[in-house]
């Protein structure tokens, strides 16, 4: 497999040579520099069968890169280009915030009136507030974890937000409103019933007239439902082994309305970023909450960034990150189901762009032989902290690699130069762990969860 790598040498090189350019000002060289390095960034994901998509970068307004890769469609070769659309899961939160907080703009809505006050038969209505919602902290049960049948009713259509609220009616909550977080969809699908509450309209049509309209995304929509013919939507894909795909298990989008249910391009994407940000849509302090609640924040090469991201677990993740300070937007849309990964293509996207060293993981360079593999085969199970508590990885050796056959679809585990693997399907570093004489007693995962090695 190809490496995720550049000769220092040739970055370093590169950079001093944009300083003296101009990269900052958007210059014809500084734009090809560019393109041609982050095209041999991108290019081992692609290679390797670990990413196809869509990716943008914009700087002061302007495309500084577009590209886009894989397919759209497997089944009938169809290639990603610029105008095609994919399901951006959480990202979908953002919008949702920014269509909430206009109304607070409006005076329709207050941030901490109770729920109750706009639906009077909301659970718990009195005691979560518009606010907590926002900020996951309502404590509303989560039907993901709080309902045994979730993959049933995951496959199942509702009509209206209000539906998927009913799926929790009569429960308790998990925990005093405001009193901690809990990242939990039904908090934004809870929105969507407020903003069609508040407003009269549908939560599409709202989004549409008052959000998407003004601000010319028109290759941005909201979709529940599956027979609905999209323009451009690319198909949700599944990884299977260590390079190959299949189609993504059925799911309807409905039940994540208000979360998870809307589709872009990387071009609107990066739109969105820079009109929302730049304040053409609310007011100061909206901005600010909408910032807080429905965006992360952290630091890059010293910059501050404002991501939105999202994953659904069945076949796409989205990435955008937006720089205020230097005016740089980067978006990384994919129809493959392995998490993060989008993620780390637009953290090297930036560095690339801010003349920095980008970090990728470094893939093996060829397969391991058989014999290594098999001292690592074996059941791993992990403690109560792991996301499926008591979890287990059971590894076998298949056709030259590490397969963790317990998944279903089974997943492959991709090795590293440095010793380490990728599981694959939700990019993860796994690194075995070994006693005095050698011997294998168990895992590490995400560098966090360790699993201890059981007969």
């Amino acid at each position: 497999m190809p490496t995720v790598t550049y000769p220092r040498l040739i970055l370093c090189l590169g950079a001093a040579l944009l300083s003296l350019i101009g990269c900052r000002h958007g210059s014809e060289s500084s734009r090809t520099w560019i393109q041609t390095t982050a095209a041999s960034f991108v290019s081992p994901y692609v290679s390797s069968g670990n990413f196809g998509g869509a990716i943008v970068v914009a700087r002061d307004g302007e495309t500084v890169f577009e590209q886009g890769y894989g397919r759209a469609d497997y089944e009938l070769n169809v290639p990603v280009d610029p105008k095609t659309r994919f399901r951006i899961a959480s990202v979908t939160k953002s919008f949702t915030a920014a269509a909430v907080l206009l109304l607070v703009d409006r005076r329709a809505v207050e941030l901490d009136a109770p729920l109750n006050r706009y639906i009077t038969e909301f659970p718990h209505g009195e005691r979560v507030t518009v606010r907590t919602l926002l900020a996951h902290e309502s404590g509303l049960p989560n039907y993901y974890l709080d309902l045994d049948d979730y993959p049933t009713l995951s496959r199942q259509h509702y009509d209206s937000p209000a539906d998927v609220v009913a799926l929790v009616d009569g429960m308790e909550l998990r925990f005093v409103p405001g009193s901690r977080r809990a990242y939990n969809n039904l908090n934004y699908t809870a929105l969507a019933w407020l903003i069609e509450q508040v407003s009269g309209l549908s939560y599409q049509e709202f989004l549409r007239q008052d959000v998407l309209a003004p601000l010319g995304l028109d290759e941005t929509g909201y979709s529940s439902d599956v027979t609905e013919l999209i323009p451009n939507l690319a198909k949700g894909h599944e990884p299977i082994g260590a390079d190959e795909f299949q189609r993504s298990r059925y799911f309807d989008p409905s039940i994540s309305v208000g979360a998870g249910s809307m589709h872009s391009t990387a071009r609107d994407l990066v739109r969105w970023g820079e009109k929302l940000i730049g304040g053409s849509l609310l007011e100061e302090a909206s901005l600010e909450a909408a910032l807080e609640y429905a965006w992360g924040e952290q630091d890059v090469h010293g910059h501050r960034a404002l991501i939105a991201q999202g994953w659904d677990n069945v076949g796409y993740s989205a990435h955008l990150i937006h720089i205020p300070d230097e005016k740089l937007t980067v978006a990384v849309l994919c129809n493959l189901n392995i998490a993060r990964v989008v993620g780390e293509i637009a953290l090297g996207l930036v560095a690339i762009a801010l003349s920095e060293e980008p970090q990728g993981m470094l893939l093996a360079p060829r397969p391991l032989p058989d014999d290594s593999l098999r001292s690592l085969a074996g059941r791993y199970q992990f403690g109560d902290d792991f996301y499926s508590p008591g979890g287990v990885l059971e590894l076998v050796v298949r056709d030259g690699a590490l397969i963790d056959i317990g998944r279903n679809p089974e997943a492959s585990l991709i090795p590293l130069s440095d010793g380490g693997f990728l599981y694959r399907p939700v990019w993860a570093r796994v690194q075995f762990l070994s006693d005095y004489d050698g011997t294998i007693t168990g895992l590490s995962f995400y560098d966090q969860f360790v699993a201890q090695k059981v007969e």
